[in-house]
């Protein structure tokens, strides 16, 4: 029972963290105001067990250098813009989903409840993105529409279904549970969450979690087991499945969309929109030299000429707006999440977001996401320390 209650409290908290309720049918200001009550049940309980004699690990540092870095910024934007308080405040409200990593610490939940939770949130993230295909050009998400997110374009809905970095871990755990258990179930499972991934139509994405699966495959294959009946299974199921897929024509029209988008691209050569978006960011609001330090502020609503947001170039729009410490201490924690997890599946999921970060693309910052990093930092140190356990004995 306990248990059981733990797991609901946790999911309710992540659910609305990274605003699964801004569904159409329902209010922004509903999502927005179950945001504030997941960030103020967190910092209420951190507040009320705190600890004053506590060793710090790798994540408590990552985070609290993260945070440094953004008080730093907001206390010159203060200074030296004409943003109050409270826009600051807001502006910076996406990136207080770190404090759910010291939530979780304290409650203690194992490791079999947050694989759950990671599993049943990538149901219903997959059961929405199919959904949002059906009722398209209709957005499900408040946020499709206020953001311009939502284009029905590349032969799908390009769309930013919350808590889609939970479909991706679901996929990469998938496979490395087939190459532990051998069970066909997993493989269908984890080509699932890959067509749901696909159907974004989001050409970095889909270049991303397939070197991710590629990477996973390989690295599961044990020495001299290459012709082995178990992996030629694996690569039998795997081709036979995606000549399956491949001959849908939604699919079809998906990746031939992903494909013209590239030839354009290159054919537009220096007249790339994100290359114009860098320029801009990296280097036209540039007013003074020690913005290159601070950052031009969280909360100041930048938007290039072309429409594209800070957050549309992944690690280097949050570079430009946020400061040099904010971004060092994000992709140090992203980078030690690669070196320290036990798992493939983490060490390639933080690869995967690290690979986003550098190739112009929002996933690595969008709402909630400071939540999953938050639930992917906790379960990595409850593995490493089970393992250490194990070993003792």
């Amino acid at each position: 029972m306990k248990r059981f209650l733990l797991f609901i409290l946790l999911f309710s908290v992540l659910v609305s963290g990274i605003k699964f309720f801004d569904l159409i049918i329902l209010t922004t200001t509903l999502a927005n105001s179950l945001y504030l009550a997941s960030i103020g049940t967190i910092i209420l309980y951190l507040i009320l067990s705190i600890r004053f004699k506590v060793k710090l690990t790798t994540f408590d540092k990552g985070i609290l250098v993260f945070y440094l870095g953004l008080i730093i910024n907001i206390f010159v934007m203060l200074l030296y813009s004409n943003l109050t308080l409270y826009k600051t405040f807001f502006g910076t409200l996406n990136l207080l989903g770190f404090f759910f990593y010291f939530f979780l610490k304290r409650l203690k939940p194992d490791t079999k409840t947050v694989l759950q939770i990671i599993i049943v949130l990538s149901f219903i993230v997959s059961i929405l993105m199919l959904a949002q295909q059906v009722v398209k050009p209709f957005p499900l998400f408040n946020h499709l529409l206020e953001h311009e997110n939502f284009l029905v374009q590349r032969g799908t809905v390009r769309a930013r279904i919350p808590g889609m970095a939970f479909v991706v871990i679901s996929c990469l755990y998938y496979i490395e549970l087939y190459f532990q258990k051998f069970k066909l179930k997993h493989i269908i499972l984890s080509l699932f969450f890959y067509v749901i991934i696909i159907l974004q139509g989001f050409r970095s994405i889909t270049l991303a979690i397939s070197l991710c699966i590629f990477i996973l495959y390989f690295s599961s294959i044990k020495k001299r087991s290459f012709f082995s009946v178990r992996n030629l299974q694996f690569i039998l199921i795997l081709l036979i499945a995606v000549i399956g897929i491949l001959q849908i024509p939604y699919i079809q029209g998906i990746i031939n969309g992903i494909l013209e988008a590239q030839k354009n691209t290159v054919e537009i050569g220096s007249e790339n929109i994100r290359i114009n978006a860098a320029i801009y960011y990296l280097i036209e609001i540039k007013k003074h030299l020690w913005m290159y330090i601070t950052g031009n502020g969280l909360a100041l609503p930048f938007k290039t000429p072309d429409g594209l947001f800070a957050v549309d170039l992944g690690i280097w729009g949050f570079y430009s707006l946020a400061g040099l410490v904010p971004t060092i201490g994000l992709l140090w924690l992203l980078w030690k999440g690669y070196c320290l997890s036990p798992d493939k599946f983490m060490k390639l999921f933080f690869l995967y977001m690290l690979m986003n970060a550098f190739l112009f693309n929002a996933e690595v910052l969008r709402t909630g996401i400071f939540y999953i990093y938050s639930v992917m930092f906790y379960l990595l140190e409850e593995k490493n320390s089970n393992l250490n356990d194990h070993h003792k004995y």
